[in-house]
Protein backbone atom coordinates (compact mmCIF):
# COMPACT_ATOMS: atom_id res chain seq x y z
CA UNK A 1 0.00 0.00 0.00
CA UNK A 2 2.81 2.35 0.94
CA UNK A 3 4.56 1.54 -2.32
CA UNK A 4 1.41 2.42 -4.31
CA UNK A 5 1.06 5.74 -2.45
CA UNK A 6 4.67 6.64 -3.23
CA UNK A 7 4.10 5.92 -6.93
CA UNK A 8 0.98 8.11 -6.95
CA UNK A 9 2.81 10.92 -5.18
CA UNK A 10 5.69 10.75 -7.67
CA UNK A 11 3.24 10.86 -10.58
CA UNK A 12 1.55 13.98 -9.15
CA UNK A 13 4.91 15.72 -8.63
CA UNK A 14 6.03 14.97 -12.19
CA UNK A 15 2.72 16.16 -13.63
CA UNK A 16 2.92 19.37 -11.60
CA UNK A 17 6.48 19.96 -12.75
CA UNK A 18 5.38 19.60 -16.37
CA UNK A 19 2.57 22.13 -15.87
CA UNK A 20 4.88 24.60 -14.13
CA UNK A 21 7.46 24.19 -16.89
CA UNK A 22 4.81 24.84 -19.56
CA UNK A 23 3.61 27.96 -17.71
CA UNK A 24 7.20 29.16 -17.42
CA UNK A 25 7.75 28.64 -21.15
CA UNK A 26 4.57 30.58 -21.94
CA UNK A 27 5.65 33.40 -19.64
CA UNK A 28 9.05 33.64 -21.33
CA UNK A 29 7.39 33.64 -24.75
CA UNK A 30 5.07 36.45 -23.71
CA UNK A 31 7.97 38.49 -22.36
CA UNK A 32 9.96 38.02 -25.55
CA UNK A 33 7.06 38.95 -27.84
CA UNK A 34 7.18 42.75 -28.01
CA UNK A 35 4.49 44.80 -29.74
CA UNK A 36 5.40 45.88 -33.27
CA UNK A 37 4.05 49.41 -32.75
CA UNK A 38 1.79 51.58 -30.62
CA UNK A 39 -0.24 53.04 -33.48
CA UNK A 40 -0.52 52.49 -37.23
CA UNK A 41 -2.40 54.00 -40.16
CA UNK A 42 -2.42 53.48 -43.92
CA UNK A 43 -4.39 55.86 -46.13
CA UNK A 44 -4.42 57.32 -49.61
CA UNK A 45 -3.88 60.84 -50.95
CA UNK A 46 -7.62 61.59 -50.80
CA UNK A 47 -7.86 61.10 -47.06
CA UNK A 48 -9.35 57.60 -47.18
CA UNK A 49 -8.03 55.31 -44.43
CA UNK A 50 -7.73 51.59 -45.21
CA UNK A 51 -6.00 50.20 -42.11
CA UNK A 52 -5.74 51.75 -38.66
CA UNK A 53 -4.93 50.92 -35.07
CA UNK A 54 -4.99 53.26 -32.06
CA UNK A 55 -4.82 56.32 -34.33
CA UNK A 56 -6.38 58.85 -31.95
CA UNK A 57 -4.02 58.36 -28.99
CA UNK A 58 -1.41 61.09 -28.61
CA UNK A 59 2.26 60.13 -28.46
CA UNK A 60 5.53 62.07 -28.65
CA UNK A 61 6.16 63.06 -32.26
CA UNK A 62 9.94 62.98 -32.01
CA UNK A 63 11.53 64.16 -35.28
CA UNK A 64 8.22 63.96 -37.15
CA UNK A 65 7.92 67.44 -35.60
CA UNK A 66 10.36 68.59 -38.28
CA UNK A 67 7.70 68.04 -40.94
CA UNK A 68 5.89 71.10 -39.63
CA UNK A 69 9.18 72.95 -39.20
CA UNK A 70 9.95 72.44 -42.88
CA UNK A 71 6.43 73.29 -44.02
CA UNK A 72 6.56 76.62 -42.19
CA UNK A 73 10.00 77.25 -43.70
CA UNK A 74 8.75 76.59 -47.23
CA UNK A 75 5.77 78.88 -46.54
CA UNK A 76 8.22 81.66 -45.75
CA UNK A 77 10.18 80.88 -48.91
CA UNK A 78 6.97 81.10 -50.91
CA UNK A 79 6.24 84.50 -49.38
CA UNK A 80 9.69 85.70 -50.34
CA UNK A 81 10.65 86.69 -46.80
CA UNK A 82 13.64 84.33 -46.95
CA UNK A 83 15.69 82.75 -49.73
CA UNK A 84 17.44 79.42 -50.15
CA UNK A 85 20.84 81.07 -50.54
CA UNK A 86 20.48 83.16 -47.35
CA UNK A 87 23.52 82.78 -45.12
CA UNK A 88 22.75 81.94 -41.50
CA UNK A 89 25.18 82.43 -38.64
CA UNK A 90 24.79 79.72 -36.03
CA UNK A 91 24.02 80.76 -32.44
CA UNK A 92 25.44 79.10 -29.35
CA UNK A 93 22.06 77.55 -28.51
CA UNK A 94 21.64 76.00 -31.94
CA UNK A 95 25.22 74.77 -32.01
CA UNK A 96 24.80 73.02 -28.65
CA UNK A 97 21.52 71.29 -29.50
CA UNK A 98 21.95 67.57 -28.91
CA UNK A 99 20.59 64.36 -30.36
CA UNK A 100 20.86 63.78 -34.09
CA UNK A 101 23.09 66.58 -35.37
CA UNK A 102 25.57 67.67 -37.99
CA UNK A 103 29.01 69.09 -37.14
CA UNK A 104 28.29 72.67 -36.10
CA UNK A 105 29.78 75.26 -33.77
CA UNK A 106 28.84 78.75 -32.71
CA UNK A 107 29.62 81.29 -35.42
CA UNK A 108 29.57 78.81 -38.31
CA UNK A 109 27.73 80.01 -41.40
CA UNK A 110 25.36 77.79 -43.39
CA UNK A 111 23.06 78.54 -46.28
CA UNK A 112 19.38 78.05 -45.55
CA UNK A 113 19.31 75.38 -48.26
CA UNK A 114 22.01 73.39 -46.48
CA UNK A 115 20.12 73.62 -43.17
CA UNK A 116 16.90 72.50 -44.86
CA UNK A 117 18.67 69.49 -46.35
CA UNK A 118 20.29 68.64 -43.02
CA UNK A 119 16.87 68.81 -41.36
CA UNK A 120 14.87 66.91 -44.00
CA UNK A 121 17.47 64.29 -44.90
CA UNK A 122 19.65 63.73 -41.84
CA UNK A 123 17.09 64.93 -39.27
CA UNK A 124 19.66 67.22 -37.66
CA UNK A 125 18.22 68.88 -34.55
CA UNK A 126 20.79 71.66 -34.53
CA UNK A 127 19.96 72.52 -38.16
CA UNK A 128 16.23 72.68 -37.31
CA UNK A 129 16.94 75.07 -34.42
CA UNK A 130 19.18 77.23 -36.61
CA UNK A 131 16.32 77.57 -39.12
CA UNK A 132 13.81 78.33 -36.36
CA UNK A 133 16.01 81.04 -34.85
CA UNK A 134 16.64 82.60 -38.25
CA UNK A 135 12.96 82.83 -39.19
CA UNK A 136 12.01 83.72 -35.60
CA UNK A 137 14.47 86.66 -35.62
CA UNK A 138 16.66 85.02 -33.00
CA UNK A 139 13.78 83.48 -31.01
CA UNK A 140 12.87 79.84 -31.71
CA UNK A 141 9.69 80.23 -29.63
CA UNK A 142 8.37 82.76 -32.15
CA UNK A 143 8.91 80.17 -34.85
CA UNK A 144 7.04 77.55 -32.82
CA UNK A 145 4.07 79.96 -32.71
CA UNK A 146 4.08 79.87 -36.51
CA UNK A 147 4.08 76.07 -36.35
CA UNK A 148 1.02 76.02 -34.10
CA UNK A 149 -0.72 78.67 -36.21
CA UNK A 150 -0.15 76.50 -39.26
CA UNK A 151 -1.57 73.55 -37.35
CA UNK A 152 -4.67 75.57 -36.47
CA UNK A 153 -5.06 76.80 -40.05
CA UNK A 154 -5.07 73.16 -41.17
CA UNK A 155 -7.60 72.20 -38.51
CA UNK A 156 -5.10 69.97 -36.71
CA UNK A 157 -4.78 71.84 -33.40
CA UNK A 158 -6.58 69.04 -31.50
CA UNK A 159 -4.43 66.33 -33.03
CA UNK A 160 -0.98 67.93 -33.02
CA UNK A 161 0.81 70.17 -30.51
CA UNK A 162 4.19 71.76 -30.96
CA UNK A 163 6.62 73.21 -28.41
CA UNK A 164 9.93 72.91 -30.26
CA UNK A 165 11.16 72.87 -33.87
CA UNK A 166 12.86 69.47 -33.54
CA UNK A 167 10.82 67.16 -31.30
CA UNK A 168 13.45 66.55 -28.63
CA UNK A 169 12.43 65.19 -25.19
CA UNK A 170 11.29 67.69 -22.55
CA UNK A 171 14.25 66.91 -20.29
CA UNK A 172 16.51 68.29 -23.03
CA UNK A 173 14.43 71.32 -24.04
CA UNK A 174 12.67 72.28 -20.76
CA UNK A 175 9.60 72.73 -22.95
CA UNK A 176 6.38 70.77 -23.40
CA UNK A 177 6.34 67.52 -25.35
CA UNK A 178 5.72 67.77 -29.09
CA UNK A 179 2.92 65.25 -29.48
CA UNK A 180 0.30 64.04 -31.90
CA UNK A 181 -1.95 61.23 -33.05
CA UNK A 182 -1.30 58.89 -35.97
CA UNK A 183 -4.36 60.43 -37.61
CA UNK A 184 -2.86 63.91 -37.14
CA UNK A 185 0.49 62.78 -38.55
CA UNK A 186 -1.32 61.36 -41.58
CA UNK A 187 -3.20 64.61 -42.18
CA UNK A 188 0.03 66.57 -41.76
CA UNK A 189 1.73 64.25 -44.25
CA UNK A 190 -1.06 64.87 -46.76
CA UNK A 191 -0.30 68.59 -46.52
CA UNK A 192 3.48 68.11 -46.60
CA UNK A 193 3.15 66.16 -49.86
CA UNK A 194 1.86 69.34 -51.53
CA UNK A 195 5.31 70.96 -51.11
CA UNK A 196 7.10 69.69 -54.20
CA UNK A 197 10.53 71.01 -53.24
CA UNK A 198 10.24 69.51 -49.76
CA UNK A 199 9.32 66.10 -51.25
CA UNK A 200 12.17 66.37 -53.72
CA UNK A 201 14.67 66.94 -50.90
CA UNK A 202 13.11 64.31 -48.62
CA UNK A 203 13.60 61.68 -51.34
CA UNK A 204 17.38 62.21 -51.58
CA UNK A 205 19.24 59.16 -50.26
CA UNK A 206 22.64 60.81 -49.95
CA UNK A 207 24.09 64.24 -50.72
CA UNK A 208 26.63 66.82 -49.59
CA UNK A 209 26.27 70.25 -48.04
CA UNK A 210 28.66 73.10 -47.24
CA UNK A 211 30.11 73.10 -50.77
CA UNK A 212 30.67 69.35 -50.74
CA UNK A 213 32.55 69.31 -47.44
CA UNK A 214 29.91 67.42 -45.44
CA UNK A 215 28.21 64.22 -46.60
CA UNK A 216 24.78 63.34 -45.18
CA UNK A 217 22.67 60.20 -45.60
CA UNK A 218 18.92 59.90 -45.29
CA UNK A 219 17.60 58.46 -42.04
CA UNK A 220 14.71 56.95 -44.01
CA UNK A 221 16.13 53.58 -45.05
CA UNK A 222 12.92 52.63 -46.87
CA UNK A 223 13.48 55.06 -49.73
CA UNK A 224 13.06 53.26 -53.04
CA UNK A 225 11.24 50.26 -51.59
CA UNK A 226 7.59 49.76 -52.63
CA UNK A 227 7.69 53.14 -54.38
CA UNK A 228 8.56 55.02 -51.16
CA UNK A 229 10.02 58.52 -51.67
CA UNK A 230 9.41 60.35 -48.38
CA UNK A 231 8.73 61.68 -45.76
CA UNK A 232 10.17 61.55 -42.23
CA UNK A 233 11.48 59.29 -39.49
CA UNK A 234 11.78 59.91 -35.77
CA UNK A 235 12.87 58.38 -32.48
CA UNK A 236 11.95 59.33 -28.94
CA UNK A 237 12.86 57.68 -25.64
CA UNK A 238 9.25 58.04 -24.47
CA UNK A 239 7.64 56.26 -27.42
CA UNK A 240 10.17 54.45 -29.62
CA UNK A 241 10.57 54.69 -33.39
CA UNK A 242 8.13 56.68 -35.53
CA UNK A 243 7.82 57.09 -39.28
CA UNK A 244 5.55 58.56 -41.94
CA UNK A 245 6.24 57.44 -45.50
CA UNK A 246 4.77 58.41 -48.84
CA UNK A 247 4.79 55.91 -51.70
CA UNK A 248 3.67 55.89 -55.31
CA UNK A 249 3.16 52.44 -56.77
CA UNK A 250 0.66 50.94 -59.23
CA UNK A 251 -0.87 54.40 -59.73
CA UNK A 252 -1.69 54.65 -56.01
CA UNK A 253 -0.25 57.35 -53.73
CA UNK A 254 -0.24 55.84 -50.24
CA UNK A 255 0.76 57.18 -46.83
CA UNK A 256 1.80 54.82 -44.04
CA UNK A 257 2.30 56.00 -40.45
CA UNK A 258 3.81 53.87 -37.69
CA UNK A 259 4.25 55.21 -34.16
CA UNK A 260 6.22 53.54 -31.39
CA UNK A 261 8.14 50.75 -33.07
CA UNK A 262 10.47 48.92 -30.60
CA UNK A 263 13.40 49.27 -33.04
CA UNK A 264 13.84 51.05 -36.35
CA UNK A 265 14.04 47.66 -38.08
CA UNK A 266 10.76 46.46 -36.55
CA UNK A 267 9.16 49.82 -37.41
CA UNK A 268 10.28 49.55 -41.04
CA UNK A 269 9.17 45.91 -41.20
CA UNK A 270 5.73 46.99 -39.98
CA UNK A 271 5.52 49.58 -42.76
CA UNK A 272 6.45 47.10 -45.49
CA UNK A 273 4.20 44.39 -44.08
CA UNK A 274 1.20 46.73 -44.00
CA UNK A 275 1.88 47.96 -47.51
CA UNK A 276 2.25 44.39 -48.78
CA UNK A 277 -1.15 43.50 -47.32
CA UNK A 278 -2.68 46.61 -48.89
CA UNK A 279 -1.39 45.80 -52.39
CA UNK A 280 -2.60 42.23 -51.99
CA UNK A 281 -6.20 43.37 -51.44
CA UNK A 282 -6.55 46.72 -53.25
CA UNK A 283 -5.95 48.07 -56.73
CA UNK A 284 -6.40 51.26 -58.72
CA UNK A 285 -9.40 51.40 -61.04
CA UNK A 286 -10.38 53.94 -63.68
CA UNK A 287 -14.15 53.66 -63.56
CA UNK A 288 -15.12 56.37 -66.05
CA UNK A 289 -13.15 58.04 -68.81
CA UNK A 290 -14.61 61.13 -70.47
CA UNK A 291 -13.12 59.94 -73.77
CA UNK A 292 -14.73 56.47 -73.68
CA UNK A 293 -18.41 56.09 -74.52
CA UNK A 294 -20.51 54.06 -72.07
CA UNK A 295 -23.96 54.35 -73.75
CA UNK A 296 -25.76 55.15 -77.01
CA UNK A 297 -29.01 56.93 -77.87
CA UNK A 298 -30.96 56.28 -81.13
CA UNK A 299 -31.06 59.31 -83.44
CA UNK A 300 -34.05 59.79 -85.76
CA UNK A 301 -33.51 61.48 -89.14
CA UNK A 302 -29.76 61.74 -88.53
CA UNK A 303 -26.73 60.94 -90.66
CA UNK A 304 -25.86 58.45 -87.90
CA UNK A 305 -28.21 55.94 -86.30
CA UNK A 306 -26.88 56.51 -82.80
CA UNK A 307 -25.22 59.22 -80.73
CA UNK A 308 -22.44 58.03 -78.43
CA UNK A 309 -22.73 59.21 -74.83
CA UNK A 310 -19.72 59.93 -72.66
CA UNK A 311 -19.39 60.49 -68.90
CA UNK A 312 -18.87 64.17 -68.09
CA UNK A 313 -15.76 63.48 -66.01
CA UNK A 314 -13.05 60.98 -65.27
CA UNK A 315 -13.40 59.03 -62.03
CA UNK A 316 -10.76 56.81 -60.47
CA UNK A 317 -10.70 55.06 -57.13
CA UNK A 318 -8.76 52.57 -55.05
CA UNK A 319 -11.00 49.56 -54.54
CA UNK A 320 -10.90 46.17 -52.93
CA UNK A 321 -10.16 43.59 -55.58
CA UNK A 322 -13.34 41.74 -54.58
CA UNK A 323 -15.59 44.81 -54.87
CA UNK A 324 -18.82 44.58 -56.85
CA UNK A 325 -18.80 47.47 -59.35
CA UNK A 326 -21.81 48.56 -61.39
CA UNK A 327 -22.59 51.61 -63.53
CA UNK A 328 -26.28 52.51 -63.51
CA UNK A 329 -27.38 54.44 -66.62
CA UNK A 330 -30.49 56.46 -67.46
CA UNK A 331 -30.74 57.95 -70.98
CA UNK A 332 -33.18 59.39 -73.46
CA UNK A 333 -35.06 56.76 -75.45
CA UNK A 334 -34.29 58.64 -78.62
CA UNK A 335 -33.54 62.06 -80.06
CA UNK A 336 -34.32 63.84 -83.34
CA UNK A 337 -31.44 65.17 -85.47
CA UNK A 338 -29.61 67.44 -85.53
CA UNK A 339 -27.80 66.75 -82.23
CA UNK A 340 -25.08 69.19 -81.23
CA UNK A 341 -21.88 68.25 -79.44
CA UNK A 342 -22.03 68.61 -75.64
CA UNK A 343 -25.75 67.90 -75.34
CA UNK A 344 -26.84 66.13 -72.14
CA UNK A 345 -28.89 63.05 -72.96
CA UNK A 346 -28.67 61.03 -69.76
CA UNK A 347 -27.04 60.43 -66.39
CA UNK A 348 -25.02 57.74 -64.67
CA UNK A 349 -24.21 56.48 -61.18
CA UNK A 350 -21.22 54.39 -60.14
CA UNK A 351 -22.21 51.85 -57.50
CA UNK A 352 -19.55 49.99 -55.50
CA UNK A 353 -20.68 47.26 -53.13
CA UNK A 354 -24.17 48.74 -53.11
CA UNK A 355 -23.06 52.33 -52.39
CA UNK A 356 -23.17 55.20 -54.89
CA UNK A 357 -19.63 56.60 -55.03
CA UNK A 358 -20.00 58.97 -57.98
CA UNK A 359 -22.65 60.30 -60.36
CA UNK A 360 -22.73 62.57 -63.37
CA UNK A 361 -24.18 63.44 -66.77
CA UNK A 362 -23.98 61.60 -70.07
CA UNK A 363 -23.11 63.97 -72.91
CA UNK A 364 -22.47 63.84 -76.65
CA UNK A 365 -19.05 64.62 -78.06
CA UNK A 366 -19.71 64.46 -81.79
CA UNK A 367 -22.37 66.33 -83.70
CA UNK A 368 -25.05 64.24 -85.46
CA UNK A 369 -26.33 66.11 -88.53
CA UNK A 370 -29.69 65.92 -90.25
CA UNK A 371 -29.55 63.21 -92.92
CA UNK A 372 -28.82 64.37 -96.51
CA UNK A 373 -31.99 62.81 -97.91
CA UNK A 374 -34.17 64.78 -95.51
CA UNK A 375 -32.28 67.98 -96.34
CA UNK A 376 -33.13 67.45 -100.01
CA UNK A 377 -36.81 66.98 -99.22
CA UNK A 378 -36.98 70.28 -97.39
Amino acid sequence: MKKILNVLLLTIILASSTVFAKEAEDEVALKEEKPLYKAMLLGDNRGKIYYSENIDEKYPLASLTKMMTLMVTFDQLEKGSIKMKDKIKVSKKSAQTGGSRIPMKEGDVFTLEDLIKATAIYSANNAAYAIAEYIGKGDADKFVKLMNKKSTDLGLEKELEFYTPAGLPSDMTKKGMDAGTARGIYKLSLEAAKYNKYMEIASIKETTIRDGKLKIKNRNLLLGEEGIYGIKTGHHSKVGYNISVLSDKEDMQIFTVVVGGPTYKKRDESVLSQMEEFYEHYHFRKLTDENISIAKVPVFSGDKEYADLYPDKNFTDILNKDSDIKISIKRNKGVIAPVESGKTLGEYKIVVDGNVVESGKLVTKEEVKLSISLKNIF
